[in-house]
């Protein structure tokens, strides 16, 4: 109902306010963006349908702010933590979203319209529980396969499925303050940073893999996993950088530790799964190098392209001027030559590239390394 809210809001007038993307709404889209003399905008106006509907409900929201007041995510997001120390926790989770919400829109103007619950508990058992609850209040369906499997890592871990954020917390104490609590789980700071990443990947390709929508290659259009993954490590450093004045590591230090695994990018796509730190590692390396050639905001616009084309193929072509198969093999070559990597889609006389350096993905002390696949859950 976000888009009819807006449209009467700004004076034109969808019919009935009911959620149905029926012809009046659509006329009544229609008129206001030939209003906004902008030129053909598929990647952020694409046709309005129920699908695309949340997708114009964030972009008329971020041309028109007062219009933000219509977006779920304003008056809809939901924390729900476990017991003991409910309040300590409930801070928590507010505090870590907050810097993860304003680190988004302050550098990248990227925000988010849907719903979302943020979850966390000392337990798999009791986040279980409360995913069960959240997915049942929201009518999202869902299964579980095996037990989840978060806590028991050491450090802060935490996940995403569709429009919950759940987060493993740190075992609370009788005389925790909030002070006390956050020292223990400050790795959540930059955990929520990642996790953030996940909910804008969701909502631009809208939930494609909730649907279960595959593409024509047989893999989920969500995807693929060194991209997905790849690019929430790289934002969750660059978070790092800014909120706690951590220092860059040198693309050197990145590219030995990206090659302690020895799979290649085409490898991690065709199996469907990250599970080690080198892995991490690895797909954020390849999407630091896309950065690099194409700037940041391409990180961002894939998922709108995926969004738009249901494709993996077809977005990364659209976004990139290139396949995933040839970007995988090139990227085979960068990986061991350093020269090459700092020099890749930069000028070479350019200055100062001696000095090029990339986000450190080491944990914090103490903590994990901050995001571990949650393979256990299905969707239906």
């Amino acid at each position: 109902m976000c888009v009819q809210q807006q449209l009467k809001y700004l004076g034109h007038d969808p019919g009935p306010i009911d959620g149905f993307i029926g012809p009046q709404t659509r006329a009544a889209a229609e008129k206001w963006f030939g209003n906004q003399n902008l030129a053909d905008d598929d990647l952020r106006f694409p046709d309005l349908t129920r699908i695309t509907a949340l997708q114009w409900c964030r972009e008329i929201g971020l041309m028109r702010q007062a219009a933000k007041r219509f977006w779920p995510s304003q008056n809809d997001i939901r924390y729900l933590v476990d017991e003991p120390k409910t309040e300590v926790k409930l801070l928590l989770l507010r505090e870590v979203l907050t810097e993860a919400r304003r680190f988004y829109r302050e550098n990248y103007g990227i925000e988010i319209a849907g719903s979302f619950d943020v979850i966390g508990a000392e337990s798999e058992r009791e986040l279980e529980n409360i995913l069960t609850q959240t997915r049942r209040e929201r009518e999202l369906n869902f299964r579980f396969s095996g037990e989840l499997r978060l806590c028991n890592e050491g450090g802060t871990h935490a996940f995403v499925y569709t429009q919950t954020l759940g987060i493993c917390l740190e075992t609370s104490k009788d005389d925790d303050m909030f002070s006390s609590y956050l020292s223990r789980n400050i790795t959540a700071y930059f955990v929520a940073a990642h996790e953030f990443m996940h909910l804008v990947q969701f909502e631009f390709s809208h939930n494609h893999l909730i649907s279960k929508f595959l593409s024509s290659t047989g893999y989920p259009v969500l995807g693929p996993d060194w991209l997905t993954e790849g690019t929430a490590t790289y934002f969750h450093t660059e978070f790092l950088y800014e909120f706690h004045k951590f220092d860059r590591a040198p693309l050197s230090e990145l590219l030995v530790s990206a090659n302690k695994s020895e799979e290649t990018l085409t490898e991690l796509r065709e199996n469907g799964t990250m599970k080690t730190l080198a892995h991490y590692e690895l797909g954020q390396l390849a999407s630091a190098l896309l950065a690099q050639k194409f700037g940041e905001q391409s990180l961002f616009d894939y998922w709108r392209e995926l969004g738009r084309l249901s494709n993996q193929d077809a977005a990364f072509q659209s976004t990139f001027g290139m396949s995933l198969d040839d970007f995988e093999v090139e990227f085979e070559s960068l990986r061991r030559d350093l020269p090459s990597a700092l020099t890749y889609g930069r000028d070479k006389s350019e200055e100062g590239l001696a000095g090029a350096a990339l986000p450190d993905v080491s944990p914090l002390p103490g903590g994990g390394a901050g995001k571990r696949p949650l393979e256990n859950l299905k969707s239906e």
